[in-house]
């Protein structure tokens, strides 16, 4: 195909990769590479065009992986599975997992509200007493922590969305199993195996 173009053509362009760096009032601003040296040049659209089509591809945080929670932009939480080999996001609604891009895509963008990351501190058997006792599971492998303990997780159940990702940082064992205990199938089941690892 010749690469000469003349003024006055109707084309359709695709760039691929594209990597958002800001986004105001309908005009998207995005960088995108070209050569073989990893030069980048810069863009602005107006997304709300009716001639423009965005596709979601990546979320700005990378890709989920499993163990971690996410949310999608409506505020739905979603734990992310692996399922025949494929990390899959499942909101515990009965219709099962979904694909990470079929939600990035049609719910997004999405965000993580607890990270997987190296050396983050796993939900210890006492946070999971703990966080058993808070939900009423005190006969069932719960155990009262101290007012401060009581308080955090009364604080991470009732906080909105962007304060619970601030207390992640600090909290994410707490954060993460207040998740758990929230999710309609089996979180409570999951705290329970671990407070029993208590000595």
């Amino acid at each position: 195909m010749s690469q000469r173009y003349e003024p006055g053509e109707i084309v359709d362009i695709t760039i691929t990769g594209a990597r958002v760096l800001t986004h105001t009032d309908g005009s998207l601003v995005y960088e995108y590479e070209y050569g073989e040296a990893g030069a980048t040049d810069r863009e602005e659209v107006r997304h709300e065009a009716s001639a423009v089509t965005i596709t979601r591809r990546v979320p700005a945080a990378g890709m989920p992986r499993p163990n971690e929670v996410w949310e999608d932009d409506l505020g739905i939480r979603y734990l992310v599975v692996e399922s025949e080999g494929q990390v899959r996001l499942h909101d515990g609604a009965p219709s099962g997992s979904r694909s990470v891009e079929h939600i990035h895509e049609v719910y997004g963008p999405i965000t993580p509200l607890i990270r997987d990351e190296p050396g983050r501190e796993d939900i210890t058997p006492d946070i999971a007493k703990q966080v058993l006792w808070w939900f009423g599971q005190g006969s069932e492998g719960g155990a009262e922590g101290s007012t401060f303990e009581n308080g955090l997780i009364g604080t991470i159940v009732h906080a909105p969305k962007e304060e619970r990702r601030r207390l992640a940082r600090e909290y994410p064992g707490y954060v993460q199993a207040v998740y758990w205990a929230e999710a309609p199938d089996g979180g409570i089941d999951d705290l329970r195996k671990i407070a029993e690892r208590a000595s």
